[in-house]
């Protein structure tokens, strides 16, 4: 009897587990590309094919070097808004604090 109780639990489990997972697999590679041709950094233009990519909060920022992503890490609320704001302002304004 205990082992119909146990493959019972263990079946129940399955069928109920799967939602949970779906949700978050339909998330997976869905990250929404900002499309920043500005570095939010160095406030320079971004050369194509040359831009190095930075996930943060389920959106792409490209960014024009590896020692920009470090310093997007440090910060990346502040980077993520300078570069969301320049895409939707069309901008290519230096907000820079390094340069290259």
């Amino acid at each position: 009897m205990k082992k119909i109780l146990t493959v019972m639990v263990f079946a129940v489990g399955l069928v109920a587990v799967p939602p949970v997972f779906a949700g978050h697999d339909d998330m997976h590679g869905k990250e929404v590309n900002v499309e920043n041709r500005i570095c939010p950094i160095a406030g320079e233009e971004i050369a194509s094919g040359k831009e190095v990519k930075y996930e943060y909060n389920g959106k792409i920022y490209n960014l024009c070097c590896g020692m920009c992503k470090k310093d997007f890490d440090k910060n990346p609320e502040k980077y993520s808004k300078i570069a969301e704001d320049s895409v939707m302002a069309g901008s290519s304004d230096a907000h820079g604090s390094h340069s290259h």
